[in-house]
């Protein structure tokens, strides 16, 4: 909680942000601002300021960029003091504060909103409320940077909503998830008849894994994660998939760098070195000109496909999902080493905007 932003302040900053950066509005957080924030007996000042941060601005930023958060312009937003500041971009195009920000540094799982400086909070991975309506479930420092694992009540639909965050980028909800299931769907529907040995790369909420093991002819999936507290999101049922694919024989979640695994000869299974898969699907990045690392960059180009195709038995499949539009450059570099290549757009709702969005599947089989 931030108790020392006044209510008034609050709301004004609210309807603000409704305003300037979701124009047509967003249900979530008119309703937030005009109902549960002004009605007799509303929130402390406390709950209200850690809602505008845990519930509009996810929203309103949610409603400008679905599915992804990454933006490529500034919001407005409280920084960890409480202060009301302003971010733009860096030149990498992540968030960066305009601002000075007077962060408290915190022990992993321990909730950084408080009044006075550090307090006693849970163990990574235990339930701890920053408001009536937001939970950050877990936060971790990683090699990656800060990840943090956030549940809120979406009003409109009474519903809970998952959410994770790593560093300054928002990575992906569960309220857009057409996106990771059409790349299990569009990629696996590629594949010849008979069982398949599947990879997925990136493991997330766990929508894309859970789709294809939806696919009768899945004989194995294994989920390549590069952050251990991911994975350890799911065996211990943080977020909604986790007991189905922990449950599951078919699926084994394991912790390794995708990308280090492309490009090598032992491939993507530690318990079978050169093992080859029919299909390999990846959902890491938010698309292959805009990596979370430097470090994935060379896996889109020609050379690092061809390391890829390696890994395939004949006539594989590869699926990639990307926030952005179809690029020529990555369709050029996927159709050097790959015969059979297509970008499709998938379409989908967008609620918070009452409009839709839309991502791009890629899809190439191997010769």
């Amino acid at each position: 909680m931030i108790p020392s932003v006044p209510t008034a302040r609050a709301r004004a900053v609210s309807a603000q942000l409704v305003e300037e950066r979701a124009p047509g509005g967003t249900a979530e957080a008119e309703h937030w601002a005009a109902g549960a924030l002004a009605g007799p007996g509303g929130d402390s000042a406390g709950d209200v300021a850690g809602d505008l941060h845990a519930v509009a601005l996810p929203a309103v930023v949610a409603a400008r960029a679905p599915h992804r958060f990454r933006r490529d312009d500034g919001y407005a937003g409280f920084d960890d003091s409480g202060a009301v500041g302003c971010a733009g971009p860096g030149e990498s195009g992540r968030i960066t504060s305009t601002r000075s920000h007077s962060r408290t540094e915190r022990e992993p799982g321990r909730n950084r909103h408080t009044a006075s400086g550090p307090a006693p909070g849970p163990e990574p991975g235990e339930r701890f409320p920053l408001s009536k309506r937001f939970q950050e479930l877990d936060w971790r420092p990683t090699p990656m940077g800060e990840i943090s694992l956030r549940r809120r009540r979406h009003l409109p639909t009474d519903t809970d909503v998952y959410e994770v965050k790593l560093g300054d980028e928002w990575l992906m909800s569960s309220m857009f998830t057409a996106g990771e299931i059409a790349l299990a769907d569009l990629g696996l529907a590629e594949c010849g008849g008979g069982e398949l040995d599947v990879v997925v790369g990136g493991l997330g909420l766990g929508y894309t894994a859970d789709a294809a093991l939806n696919d009768k002819r899945v004989r194995s999936l294994l989920v390549v994660e590069a952050l251990g507290e991911v994975v350890e999101w799911h065996r211990r049922g943080l977020v909604p998939l986790g007991p189905r694919l922990t449950a599951d024989p078919r699926c084994r979640l394991v912790q390794g760098d995708f990308f280090a695994e492309a490009a090598g000869s032992r491939g993507f299974d530690p318990e079978a070195p050169g093992r080859r898969f029919h299909a390999v699907l990846l959902d890491v990045d938010h698309s292959p000109q805009h990596v979370l690392h430097p470090s994935h960059a060379g896996f889109y180009r020609p050379e690092g496909l061809r390391a890829l195709a390696g890994h395939l038995h004949p006539e594989g499949v590869f699926a990639l999902w990307s926030n952005d539009p179809p690029s020529e450059e990555f369709n050029s570099a996927l159709a050097q080493v790959f015969p059979e290549t297509e970008a499709r757009i998938v379409t989908f709702d967008n609620p918070l905007q009452d409009n839709t969005a839309s991502c791009t599947i890629y899809i190439a089989r191997a010769r």
